[in-house]
């Protein structure tokens, strides 16, 4: 990637657009996980199987968050990113679809709860290994503390929302949502 990385603010066009993009995909993957919740609830009754749901997301993350730092690093962080939106936008459309038309399962809800977290898993490493080079690195910090505090702005209003939009549109459209925030 060629990027200068002396100008004066740390803020360039392609940080911005990491920003941006990372903004939209976060709002968009805690309405999924929302709505998703809210399904399995709804379908089941069972507080269990959203905790299960839950914990295949923290399983694989665990397992594999130590060596896909590795990993990443060995990748072109770039294509990465741009696969594992690729990919989850088609997840999730085809998942929502499937919903609007009345047929997703608790199978489909669990094998697609572990591809979005083994692509989250990646996807993690490259978006925080990816400002090393975009930024210079004496405004590393401040970059990194900039892309913290506005992920968290952006759970906080997702959250917030949430609840609202599932109501409001419902499961389906909740998910079709977030394949297009990707």
């Amino acid at each position: 990637m060629n990027i200068d990385r002396s100008t004066k603010s740390f803020l360039n066009k392609s940080l911005i657009t990491l920003f941006s993009s990372q903004i939209t995909s976060t709002l968009g993957d805690i309405f999924y996980h929302v709505a998703i919740g809210f399904w399995v609830y709804q379908e089941t009754g069972s507080m269990s199987l959203m905790s299960l749901l839950a914990s295949i997301s923290l399983l694989v993350h665990m397992v594999l968050n130590p060596v896909g730092g590795v990993i990443v690093d060995r990748l072109n962080r770039k294509k990465l990113l741009i696969f594992g939106d690729v990919f989850q936008s088609i997840l999730m459309i085809s998942v929502g679809f499937i919903a609007l038309k009345g047929q997703l399962s608790m199978t489909w809800v669990f094998v697609v709860a572990f591809f979005v977290s083994l692509s989250g898993s990646f996807y993690s490493h490259a978006i925080l290994t990816i400002m090393l080079d975009l930024v210079d690195n004496s405004k590393l910090v401040k970059a990194q503390s900039t892309f913290s505090g506005l992920n968290n702005l952006m759970r906080l209003i997702g959250k917030g929302l949430s609840g609202f939009l599932v109501v409001s549109l419902g499961v389906p459209l909740m998910i079709i949502l977030n394949g297009c925030s990707n």
